[in-house]
């Protein structure tokens, strides 16, 4: 292993802040008079002469945390010393699952030191440490790494604290006056909230944004106690400055603040005097001169104009009324464009006084907003909401005054309007454009969706039922079974690609198919939104057919959406007999914990069933099996024994719900870092040992296990399409050769059985090219620069697999809540343009604590990426449209496909002409869609052109199939 020296450098840097040109925050480090006993327990005594950093602020949304975390920092010739004392209101709560060193401590509660020496941002120490005391701690990546601290960890009443020591390399401690690059932050998994001390913005591997640790000088230091009362106009910060020396200072604040424009922007300077060995309490005021978003930070300069001591940028909002009155202008001034529309009528005189009524609020409400200087916080945050309110009630007026004017429903309650799939339905948007009727072209034996918009036009909540007809062709009837009715369902999200996002209701829960004895709730101020899943079945006679959804009020007001379907001669496969390969990772211990169940108990498995037929009746071709899903024993004479008993059943649960083509089987080893081997010796204790691919340990059980596995499957039967990935995403790191154990992985996996196969999901494209020998299937990130053409048909070339696989990346196209809904579909028909077999997605079910609260989890992904279906009542699965719309995607795959058996077919009767003619056609239908290449980001953001492409498809394979040159 090797021994990472944490070495002194000078270094000085200034970083931007998401919220103004801020310099990075700065902290002093004084000399420590004696070194404390590291014990966890913090204790004045022992700190009295140490600096502080500033207060921690959330990520992403920014603010202050909920709990508030003190950081203490010191030095002598011998270590640095770091306390952290981190309040917590509910310590009983306290996360501390993880105990093996250099386990996943930072996904328990946890306090994390990021150190870089040298200040590049391109090597750096990351420590952590849970409550329980378990460490952490990597160098540029790299797990195997010995880094070099020593810790204590304390748990009291309302909070729990942690003393740490880095000793300086060779007892050379940093020259006075230099500095290092330090970061520091909090993971509080109760609140779901992530802080850090240096203003990190997507996640704490940001060396960029590393805060300014400054060693030397005199033991000084502050804290930032309160913002201030933060309302327009002044403002007076409470800043504590503690001077340990026997000296007075004669010290400098700064303090800035940023408006969401120029206008709001301030800066302002004030000398103060700290006395010898005491505290001084120090009123550093300033002018707040906008309401909305703005941030405040502090800095403290000692007499040589050198800061000592700066905050992160912290983010506040005065409510924002002149934004509030502008939305509202907009709204009330787009309801007077709509009912200026509409023809004369007694409902054109009931919606102007409606009109009018808004107005005269708006004029009020106005007035206010002028005198927003004299109000106080609490009264502009209720003339915001009057505001908000008001823009709300505006646009829902717009709304039911297009509704009506589109369909002449200004006597019911609500208006129905007809919408694509691939357009979400905010319930706080804009009513969707739509059509008079919904209009589906589908294959035979494929499933096409829409919705419809429900707009409500009555002042109060109206509850409504839904039903629907069958469907009536010229020659046969498609029963009202066929069609499947589900509302949409809303969770919060804030897009994560796009700067400052503010959270908002996203429309992606499908509930289950309504009976039609359910009623809708629909309130005034929100628009809602039903998917219509209509089932062509294969025996379907083409044609088209014609039906409606009808939806009543309960005053017996029916309204009717038409439905006209026609259906084309193709007839798609059944999922489980898709060319294309869909393998979704399962987490079947997630399902247990969500629903409180115990693993692999009765309810588990019957849950499972039902996660596993909703996997299969998307396409799901591959079961993930784990290693907790095998027993590893050494009988009394030490060779190794294995059980299948839990993998046993899982494959055969898989195979009876139709996911029967393989087995993916992850993982060997850890990449970046060291890998813990775990058995259980004759008695049934547990044993661990570490030791990694290439050490004779490692080998010899692994090819133990590997070459039982091999039999056990090949006496199943299950041999075929086995794969086992030895790690994920591998990438090289400092003293950890991935891509070399990796290789030696996949020998000792060719070795087990020739029918054994390799897989990995592959993000970084050096390590395609130098691992391609060794893997069997390559699954390459849906990324350029992680793709390889060449390599990908080298490979298919030579009888191996290659599919694609999404993550949190690409940006686009992926899977997230807040991906257009179209992302979803195109990946199908990028994946047919590349010639790609499958699509791999890391998580299907793998849930954060509140999936339709706070689907982001603890801000580390998108909100979305960590799942794609949610935890419904009595253990079902509840879709989302991302999860029906990607199956959509693979339907069109399908459709390709078929198109090209059916150009190679005519080509070998002897058509040459048709074929021609109908390859020019596919080559424009992808093009259309996403584009010639080969740029996998390139395609449209248009649902008309992809709907125009699917149709030219159609009736292509209509006349190809039929021999109908003429079409």
């Amino acid at each position: 292993m090797a021994r990472i020296a944490v070495v002194a450098t000078l270094t000085v840097a200034l970083l931007g802040a998401s919220t103004g040109a801020w310099a990075q925050v700065v902290a002093t480090c004084p000399r420590a008079p004696t070194p404390p006993i590291l014990d966890g327990n913090v204790t004045p005594d022992e700190w009295v002469a140490a600096g502080r950093l500033g207060p921690f602020v959330l990520l992403h949304e920014g603010g202050l945390p909920t709990e508030a975390t003190d950081v203490r920092v010191m030095y002598d010739d011998e270590a640095l010393y770091v306390a952290a004392i981190l309040y917590e209101s509910d310590t009983d709560r306290l996360r501390a699952e993880v105990t093996e060193p250099d386990g996943d401590v930072y996904r328990d509660d946890c306090f994390e030191l990021f150190i870089d020496a040298i200040g590049t941002g391109e090597s750096y120490v990351h420590m952590a440490v849970n409550s329980i005391g378990t460490r952490f701690d990597q160098a540029d990546g790299d797990r195997s790494a010995s880094v070099v601290w020593n810790v204590g960890v304390a748990v009291k009443e309302n909070s729990w604290s942690v003393e740490l020591s880095v000793p300086f390399t060779g007892g050379r401690p940093p020259a006075e006056g230099s500095t290092w690059h330090l970061g520091a932050g909090r993971s509080e998994t109760r609140l779901a909230e992530l802080s850090s001390w240096n203003g990190f913005l997507e996640g704490f591997h940001e060396p960029e944004r590393f805060g300014e640790l400054r060693f030397g000088g005199p033991s000084l230091s502050f804290s930032l106690v309160d913002p201030g009362a933060l309302r327009l106009g002044r403002n007076s910060a409470l800043l504590f400055a503690d001077n340990a020396t026997a000296e007075p200072r004669q010290l400098k604040t700064n303090v800035r603040v940023h408006g969401r424009d120029r206008a709001g922007h301030f800066f302002a300077a004030a000398k103060f005097t700290a006395g010898p060995g005491a505290r001084k309490d120090v009123d550093v005021p300033y002018e707040v001169s906008q309401d909305g978003p703005g941030s405040l930070l502090l800095s403290v300069t000692d007499e040589r104009g050198q800061a000592i001591y700066r905050t992160a940028a912290i983010p506040f909002r005065i409510p924002g009324v002149t934004l509030a009155l502008y939305g509202t202008d907009a709204a009330l001034a787009e309801a007077n464009r709509r009912w200026a529309q509409l023809p004369p009528s007694a409902a054109k005189d009931d919606f102007v006084r409606e009109l009018n009524s808004l107005t005269d609020q708006w004029a009020e409400l106005s007035r206010l907003v002028a005198q927003r200087r004299a109000l106080g916080t609490a009264e502009l945050k209720e003339v915001e909401t009057a505001l908000e309110g008001l823009r709300r009630r505006a646009e829902l007026l717009a709304s039911r005054l297009r509704a009506t004017r589109m369909t002449g429903a200004a006597a019911s309650s609500f208006a129905a309007v007809p919408v694509d799939s691939l357009t979400k339905v905010f319930p706080d948007g804009e009513a969707p454009e739509g059509a008079a009727e919904a209009r589906i072209e589908a294959c035979r034996n494929e499933s096409e969706a829409f919705q419809i918009a429900l707009l409500p036009l009555a002042k109060e909540v109206v509850r409504l039922s839904v039903r629907a007809g069958d469907l009536v062709g010229a020659a046969s009837t498609l029963p009202a079974t066929c069609v499947s009715v589900r509302l949409v369902g809303n969770v919060p999200a804030a897009d994560h690609l796009t700067p400052g996002a503010q959270k908002r209701l996203w429309p992606d829960i499908l509930t289950p198919a309504l009976a039609g004895t359910e009623t809708i709730e629909l309130r005034p101020d929100a628009t809602r939104a039903l998917w219509v899943s209509v089932h062509v079945p294969a025996d379907t006679v083409p044609g088209e057919y014609r039906g409606a959804i009808a939806l009543s009020d309960e005053a017996g007001a029916v309204v009717e959406t038409p439905l006209r379907l026609f259906v084309h001669h193709p007839v798609l496969p059944a999922p489980g007999d898709y060319h294309l390969s869909l393998g979704f990772w399962q987490a079947p211990r997630r399902i247990a914990e969500q629903y409180g169940l115990e693993l692999w108990s009765r309810d588990h498995w019957e849950t499972l069933r039902a996660y596993l037929a909703d996997l299969a009746a998307h396409g799901q071709k591959l079961a993930t099996v784990t290693r907790d899903m095998f027993e590893w024993r050494m009988d009394e004479g030490g060779q190794p024994a294995f059980r299948y008993t839990v993998f046993d059943r899982y494959v055969e649960l898989c195979r009876e719900v139709g996911i029967d083509e393989g087995i993916e089987y992850y993982s060997m080893f850890a990449g970046g870092g060291d890998t813990t081997l775990t058995w259980a010796d004759a008695q049934g204790n547990t044993l661990t040992e570490t030791a990694n691919p290439g050490d004779e340990r490692f080998d010899a059980l692994w090819t133990a296990f590997l070459t039982d596995f091999a039999r056990h499957l090949e006496e199943k039967g299950w041999l075929e399409n086995a794969f086992v990935c030895p790690t994920d995403e591998p990438r090289d790191a400092e003293n950890a050769p991935t891509l070399q154990r990796f290789a030696r992985c996949a020998e000792l996996v060719h070795a087990a059985h020739p029918a054994l196969e390799t897989t990995v999901a592959l993000d970084s494209l050096d390590s395609a090219r130098r691992l391609a020998p060794h893997i069997d299937r390559m699954v390459f990130k849906l990324r350029d620069d992680v793709y390889d053409r060449e390599l990908a048909a080298a490979k298919r070339a030579e009888g191996g697999r290659v599919e694609a696989y999404i993550c949190c990346h690409p940006d686009r196209p992926n899977t997230f809540i807040t991906s257009p809904n179209l992302d979803s579909r195109v990946i199908g028909w990028l994946l047919f343009r590349e010639e790609l077999g499958g699509l791999l997605r890391w998580s299907y079910e793998r849930w954060p604590p509140d999936p339709m609260g706070r689907p982001e989890g603890d801000g580390r992904y998108a909100a979305g990426d960590l799942f794609i279906v949610y935890p419904g009542q009595e253990r079902r699965p509840y879709a989302s449209p991302r999860w029906e719309i990607v199956r959509d995607g693979f339907e069109d795959y399908e459709m390709l496909h078929r198109l090209r058996e059916a150009i190679a077919e005519a080509r070998s009767a002897g058509q040459a002409a048709d074929a021609d003619q109908a390859q020019t056609a596919l080559d424009e239908a992808v093009a259309r869609v996403v584009g010639p290449g080969p740029a996998l980001a390139q395609f449209t953001d248009d649902p008309r052109e992809l709907g125009l492409a699917r149709v030219k498809v159609l009736t292509t394979l209509d006349w190809l199939g039929r021999g109908d040159v003429n079409g």
